[in-house]
């Protein structure tokens, strides 16, 4: 190509090295967290000053109307308002979210990339977890039988210890009931220290440890029979509201709870022009 002929075709991939092989990758000093890190200035400097101007222009003519309405012009100035606040809402809002929505993506990109790997890892734990739970268990009523058993053993020794006693005494050998007597409650009192024995801890080579633990649960048997004023006081008051709520939608002048009073109430609702 003659590059002194003016009218000669122009190389653009070479005169620009963005339009070339790898033209579409950030620059080599680019940092992802210096961006971040940036965000908060670079909105400031975007947005601040024409949001701004724009809300308090809203807000002072907000401010200038009556706290409470008297006419229907008080509602007419209020609607225009109301209008000119949720165009503006959304307008910024549209903005927050475009301005989002790059990181949201990028995100997104992180989570898939990852998704996969970590599962992988949650199923090894969760997989094991299940196995090792199911040998403690095995093992806890393996050792509650032994232990159970130990006790039938002791208790049937001690039991004949107070028959032999008890034919002793009978028969008027005060020394030999009194030693079968001494027995048996030597056996009774060693049946009360008799519990399951179980490894608490098991250690890995490499540092790690699996640990037993036991914690109360619950099964529901059948929901319908479940007493909420039993777990009154556990119940989330938030649960409470949204269930009242819904109650009020659906059955209106039907509902009826001790301590709650349903109503109709009355408000007004702005629309857009």
């Amino acid at each position: 190509m003659d590059r002194s002929d003016p009218h000669a075709p122009v190389d653009h991939m070479a005169s620009d090295p963005r339009l070339g092989v790898g033209g579409n990758n950030p620059p080599p000093d680019f940092s992802l967290k210096d961006l971040v890190d940036g965000l908060a200035a670079r909105l400031d400097g975007d947005h601040t000053a024409d949001m701004t101007a724009e809300i308090e222009a809203i807000a002072k003519r907000a401010n200038d109307e009556p706290t409470e309405f008297a006419t229907d012009e008080d509602l007419a100035k209020a609607t225009d308002i109301v209008n000119d606040a949720v165009t503006a809402f959304d307008k910024y809002d549209g903005i927050r979210k475009d301005e989002k929505d790059q990181y949201l993506k990028g995100g997104k990109i992180v989570d898939d990339y990852f998704r996969s790997p970590l599962q992988r890892l949650t199923r090894i734990k969760e997989t094991f977890t299940d196995r090792a739970t199911k040998y403690r268990r095995d093992q806890k009523r393996k050792a509650d039988a032994e232990a159970a058993a130990e006790r039938d053993r002791l208790a049937k020794i001690a039991e004949e210890n107070r028959i032999a006693a008890e034919t002793a005494a009978a028969f008027g050998d005060e020394g030999e009931a009194s030693a079968r007597t001494d027995i048996a409650e030597s056996l009774e009192a060693r049946m009360e220290d008799v519990t399951p024995t179980t490894v608490e801890t098991i250690r890995g080579s490499s540092g790690g440890s699996a640990r037993g633990r036991t914690e109360w649960t619950y099964e529901i048997l059948d929901f319908q029979k479940v007493d909420l004023n039993a777990i009154r006081a556990f119940i989330a008051p938030d649960a409470i509201e949204k269930a009242l709520k819904q109650m009020a939608k659906t059955q209106k002048h039907l509902a009826k709870v001790e301590g709650v009073r349903f109503f109709e109430d009355d408000k007004v609702q702005f629309t857009r022009r």
